[in-house]
């Protein structure tokens, strides 16, 4: 029973949002529990739809609403991720009424089987699972202005890569200002409408730190800038690994349900990724002190150092995307 329905791509874990839920859901179907199976499964939430289509060995999950199918489950979002967090049994909360359910009941009864893992395994690296309610004064917003996590990772970056670019071709305090003053804006934004990362309070301290030593002239860190500012950004990345809530997911998770934040698939795809972008800064640190040394060669290695960001993002781009739905088909 293809989707024929209408044209819409399967979904994906980087859709985000109650998308990134059920393409979780459909990688985690069974075809070894009950073979040759053949049905639709429509959830209608309060302001959203979407359906798994089953077809013998393959299950996806669309967005929308099917014409035919064999069961349909009507239920409160928040109802149905408490659900399947294991934070709410099924059964009692059918009974209770606080979701309905129309169609064939049997499907219900073998989700358990169908999904055998279909409730989400939630990280108890602190020895104590996170749900929604642990994150409740977190907040899951930026403020008024809206980008997407991924873009605000950027602008927090954007002083940084000002002062390599613009400090590489006239070195000296007015880029140290101007990177500091960015900082420092992004950072009172936060601190206005929402919180501030680890990223943006350890990029704005840092670079007024910075930009009053280049002021007073500490002869030592103008020589070295480049190479204490990478060993800097490793520690910190590194270092933001010990939070349950690693440098990347700060970001990453704000297209998310908070019941997906404590998911073992999602915090630890950014710890992998935070982990490489920490030991990268720190080879980083090791390579801009060899380009000193090869002053002579000095141009050509700067260049092949900021070639070696493409691969980076090219590998960042590929592993959130693939990580994430190996980890739950092997779960």
């Amino acid at each position: 029973m293809k989707n024929v329905e209408n044209k819409e791509k399967p979904l994906k874990i980087t859709d985000g949002g109650m998308a990134a839920f059920f393409a979780g859901m459909a990688l985690r179907y069974n075809p070894k529990a009950e073979p040759g199976l053949n049905l639709v499964i429509q959830f209608n939430l309060e302001n959203e739809n979407y359906y798994l289509v089953i077809d013998g060995d393959e299950c996806e999950a669309y967005r929308g609403v099917h014409q035919n199918p064999n069961l349909t489950i009507i239920t409160p979002t928040d109802i149905w991720m408490k659900i399947s967090t294991g934070e709410l049994d099924g059964a009692r909360a059918f009974i209770e009424k606080l979701f309905k359910a129309e169609g064939d009941m049997n499907i219900m009864l073998k989700f358990n089987t169908l999904f055998s893992d279909s409730q989400t395994r939630l990280d108890t690296r602190r020895e104590f699972q996170k749900t929604a309610k642990d994150f409740e004064g977190i907040p899951d917003h930026r403020g008024p202005i809206k980008l997407s996590g991924m873009q605000w990772l950027n602008i927090a970056f954007a002083p940084w890569i000002l002062l390599w670019i613009w400090g590489s071709i006239s070195p000296g305090i007015l880029p140290q200002i101007v990177a500091a003053g960015i900082a420092l804006t992004i950072t009172l934004y936060h601190l206005i409408t929402n919180r501030p990362t680890l990223f943006e309070k350890g990029t704005c301290i840092y670079l007024i730190l910075a930009a009053i030593l280049w002021g007073i002239g500490i002869e030592f860190y103008i020589s070295y800038s480049r190479i204490i500012t990478y060993v800097f950004l490793g520690i910190l990345w590194l270092g933001s690994l010990i939070n349950f809530f690693c440098l990347t997911a700060e970001y990453s998770r704000l297209p998310y349900p908070k019941e997906i934040w404590g998911s073992r698939a999602f915090t630890k795809t950014n710890d992998i990724l935070c982990g490489i972008w920490g030991l990268y800064f720190l080879i980083m640190a090791v390579y801009n002190y060899y380009m000193m040394i090869l002053s002579e060669f000095y141009l050509i290695l700067m260049i092949v150092s900021y070639i070696s960001l493409i691969p980076m993002f090219s590998f960042t781009s590929w592993f959130q995307k693939w990580y994430p739905s190996k980890m739950i088909r092997k779960s």
